[in-house]
């Protein structure tokens, strides 16, 4: 273990340019922090995922793990490393249902905190297990998401009147309802607007039953390409898979936001504690609301320009995710030792 600042583990499912643990990495090494990445995806089966990490841990010795999902991780893995004194901190940002995962649930009693980006869901947590729990929200990583400059010849193939950026056919839920809430909502906007999907979709066998409600256009949209598309697009919608859920929302509202983009999206409980409804972002309760405000706002340039500037300029200045990460090395902090 290190004697002055601490040293920390990220584990994750995979380290691409647009992941999470990309993002905290990146962050921590820019504080002087000692950090390194531990990717379990891809290493075989679960057993030697598990051992894997072990024997990292052994030879790495940090003071701190960082789980972002850890979803090939045992309990009794996280159970080893707390004996050897190591802080494992979960967080986990998803909330794809009301419910704590199975796979979370059972890292929970055992972990020395959990953190998660859905206010709601602290009470389950509470009501799981004594381990402290902590509102986390995911935030922007800033430098990923400087501003472009689109030229006008590629503002045809950027641009619509509605963009959606997210996948269309299959959200990682087993109900197959909820899943369809998303589809219809594109499905009805699509009759009446120009309505473009970015990003990489769910699988072929939902797709072919459900069919294209609109154009698609599969690659990966993130860093300055999703700045093109929402600095060319009138309105960026956006929705959950649940919208019920206290202060949980796609972190696509942030990444809207500090992008520049003008963003209508679905209201969940308390969202006016962090934004202010038509001056940052606006917000629907309902498809035909969504409807309605979409045919209002595409009648109104210099409204939505006014909106976007000044939801960028409020995530800019309010959740960035270096602040995260600062909150999350002062929990880990305070919990070494115990």
């Amino acid at each position: 273990m290190t004697a002055g600042g601490p040293r920390i583990l990220v584990v994750a499912p995979a380290f691409l340019a647009w992941d999470l643990g990309v993002y905290v990495t990146r962050l921590l090494a820019a504080r002087d922090t000692e950090v390194r990445p531990f990717a379990y995806r891809g290493l075989g089966d679960r057993t030697l995922a598990n051992q894997r990490l072990l024997d990292v841990v052994a030879d790495y010795r940090p003071d701190i793990v960082l789980g972002l999902k850890m979803g090939l991780i045992e309990p009794d893995t996280v159970a080893r490393l707390r004996d050897q004194g190591v802080v494992v901190l979960l967080w986990y940002v998803d909330c794809f249902t009301g419910e704590i995962p199975d796979q979370i649930a059972r890292l929970v009693p055992v972990v020395s905190a959990v953190l998660t980006s859905a206010k709601g869901m602290l009470p389950k947590y509470a009501a799981l297990s004594q381990t402290p729990a902590y509102w986390v929200y995911e935030g922007v990583y800033l430098p990923a998401f400087s501003e472009v400059e689109v030229p006008e010849a590629q503002r045809g193939l950027y641009g619509s009147q509605i963009a959606f950026i997210g996948n269309v056919f299959h959200p990682p839920v087993a109900d197959e309802t909820i899943a369809l809430h998303r589809y219809r909502l594109l499905t009805k906007v699509c009759s009446r607007f120009e309505l473009k999907v970015w990003g990489g979709q769910g699988d072929p066998d939902t797709r072919q039953r459900w069919q294209n409600p609109c154009p698609i256009i599969e690659w990966p949209a993130y860093h300055e390409e999703l700045v093109k598309i929402c600095t060319s697009t009138a309105i960026v919608l956006g929705t959950n898979t649940v919208n019920d859920v206290e202060l949980y929302f796609s972190n696509r509202t942030f990444l809207t936001l500090a992008c520049g983009g003008f963003h209508l999206t679905h209201y969940v409980p308390a969202l006016e504690e962090m934004f202010t409804n038509h001056h940052h972002l606006v917000w629907f309760h309902s498809d035909e609301e969504c409807l309605d405000l979409i045919d209002f706002y595409l009648a109104r340039p210099d409204e939505r320009r006014r909106i976007a500037a000044e939801g960028k300029a409020w995530v800019r200045a309010h959740y960035g995710m270096e602040r995260q990460v600062d909150g999350i090395l002062a929990i880990g902090e305070g919990l070494r030792g115990r």
